[in-house]
Formats: C-alpha cells, structure tokens, sequence
C-alpha cells in the first residue's frame, strides 16, 4: 500500500473518530434516547403491522400466516433476538461500570 494512503486513511479515521465521539457525546442523552426509543418503536410497530397484513392477504399464506407462521416468528423475535441483543449489550456494557442499564 502507498504510504500517503496509509497517512490518509489514518488521518481521516482520527478526524471521523473525534466527529463521532462529539455527535455521541452532543446527541446520544439519555432524554433524547427517550424521545427517540419511542419514535422507533413506532416506527417498526407500523412496519409489522403492513407485514403482517399484507402477508395474511396473499393468496398462498392466507389460511397458513395466522394459524401458523406468524406465531413462530413471534416466538422466534422475541426468545431469540431480544434475548440475545440483551446479552449482547451486557457483553458490551462489562467494562463500562457507569454505563450499566440494570
């Protein structure tokens, strides 16, 4: 690799690393996670509510999508996903004593 590449991409990781850390420190509070954490939770509630309608009214998973899918998948997104980004943040947050959740 040429050198000044290097130089560049070193110097512009640096300068991307310190613009992330005053974005984090500016916007990432815990009021505005608040205000934010909601509008998600909105956001993917609308998202799983057009899923799961549209999936019910295709032709071939009309009868299959309630009785027998979709509460797999439910199943499936709640024991394994949440579980595991819970572990996964825990995991995250063991060196960091000040920013523990529990």
């Amino acid at each position: 690799m040429d050198n000044n590449l290097l130089t560049f991409i070193l110097a512009g990781s640096g300068i991307l690393g310190i613009v992330l850390k005053f974005v984090f420190q500016k916007f990432l509070t815990d009021e505005n996670l608040a205000k934010w954490g909601d509008g998600i939770k909105a956001f993917a509630k609308g998202i799983g509510v057009i899923c799961t309608v549209g999936l019910a009214k295709l032709p071939v998973l009309k009868g299959l999508w309630n009785a027998i899918i979709e509460p797999y998948i439910i199943i499936f997104l709640r024991l394994l996903l949440i579980n595991f980004l819970d572990g996964f943040v825990a995991g995250l947050e063991t060196d960091n004593k000040s920013l523990k959740t529990d």
